[in-house]
């Protein structure tokens, strides 16, 4: 990682008062540091589900310790066949830190975990992570300047997307993010300070990554922000329920990319899977549709969901295309594509790019999809 590119940052974070918890079956708790630090709560959980990745969260552990900060990490065991249990049993809290080690009793995926952290964490900020990303070594001291505090519900950052695990640390995000920043800078100038949706409503059409906030801890609980029980894309309904229901947020614009997020192509990793769990993309996509009725109002974020829903089909209709599984995206898409119309037709968005998006999801798909009548 490139140290020249490290802004010079405090590292140690404010507390918060809180009364712990009385112990819960199946919940570990280790050591809290001084004891002087046993009575006080870390201001931020992080909430980590991890499910045979005890190398990668091994090395995320280190690296949260090495950041300085009082943090409230939660591990949520998703019923791991490795060693990840054993590691966490050994492995005591970085100083001024708490340790929680949950065990899920079977593998119930990415969303009941995070859902399970939620839930567990008395830190009044939760931020989630991933096993196998890591976190840039300011990024808690970047936050400290901006905490997110009512009206603001969540703090938004930049990330890394990265390939290679041994890249420089560098400013470019997925390129959709990217261009959703820029476009949002140009709507409203410097994003930094108090913003909200309706000013900024191309922020919404990033990709679903759970990891690019940290969140008011009692918004998540106050406003039901749950993850949906999918196995994959399960981030979708979450994200898009946060952007919708948050009254305001801040925007972190001149920090640099405070998450590294590895893109690791490899057989056993959910960024490839193309088997039955990639259906989820369209069930997610309708759950947002479905719960967040504030779309139907709003004919400018209407417009942002329909470009990030062809966007998603797309690209998970590709991952299954001319295999078993390719009928039953079709169908999804087509199912999608009704749900899109009645959408733009209550919520007078502009749709003009329609044939475009029908042209793009038929060449993902490898198939011609059934036309139906426009706004059906």
């Amino acid at each position: 990682m490139a140290e020249d590119e490290r802004p010079d940052r405090r590292r140690a974070g404010s507390s918060s008062s809180a009364s712990e918890k009385a112990a819960e079956a199946g919940r570990g708790i280790s050591g809290l540091g001084a004891p002087g630090l046993r009575r006080t709560a870390p201001p931020v959980a992080v909430a980590i589900p991890a499910h045979d990745d005890a190398p990668l969260l091994e090395r995320l552990l280190d690296r949260l310790a090495e950041t300085g900060a009082r943090l409230e990490i939660i591990v949520v065991d998703d019923h791991s066949s490795d060693d990840t249990a054993a590691m966490l049993s050994a492995r005591a809290a970085p100083p001024g830190c708490r340790l929680k080690a949950l065990r899920n009793p079977a593998n119930l995926g990415p969303g009941p975990s995070r859902n399970r952290a939620i839930d567990a964490a008395e830190a009044p900020l939760l931020l989630f992570i991933d096993a196998d990303d890591l976190p840039h070594p300011d990024l808690f001291a970047w936050a400290e300047d901006a905490r997110p505090a009512p009206p603001a519900d969540f703090t938004l950052f930049r990330h890394h997307l990265c390939a290679d695990a041994q890249a420089p640390f560098t400013h470019r995000m997925a390129p959709r993010d990217e261009a959703a920043w820029h476009r949002a800078r140009a709507a409203r100038g410097d994003l930094s300070g108090l913003c909200r949706l309706s000013e900024v409503p191309m922020l919404a059409g990033m990709i679903a990554f759970p990891w690019t906030r940290l969140f008011r801890t009692d918004f998540l609980r106050e406003k039901t922000v749950r993850f949906p029980d999918l196995r994959l894309h399960e981030d979708v309904p979450f994200a898009w329920a946060a952007w919708a229901r948050a009254e305001a947020f801040l925007v972190l614009d001149h920090a640099p990319p405070l998450l590294h997020h590895f893109e690791v192509h490899a057989g056993d990793r959910a960024t490839d899977a193309a088997d039955a769990r990639r259906l989820d993309a369209f069930r997610a996509l309708d759950m947002v549709i479905t719960q967040e009725t504030r779309l139907q109002a709003d004919p400018e974020l209407a417009a942002v969901f329909i470009d990030f829903a062809l966007d998603l089909a797309a690209w998970a209709g590709g991952m299954l295309a001319g295999g078993e599984h390719a009928p039953a995206a079709a169908k999804g898409a087509q199912a999608l594509l009704a749900r899109l119309d009645r959408l733009a037709a209550e919520s007078g968005a502009d749709w003009s790019g329609r044939a475009a998006g029908l042209a793009l999801l038929e060449a993902r798909l490898g198939a011609p999809l059934a036309e139906a009548p426009a706004h059906a």
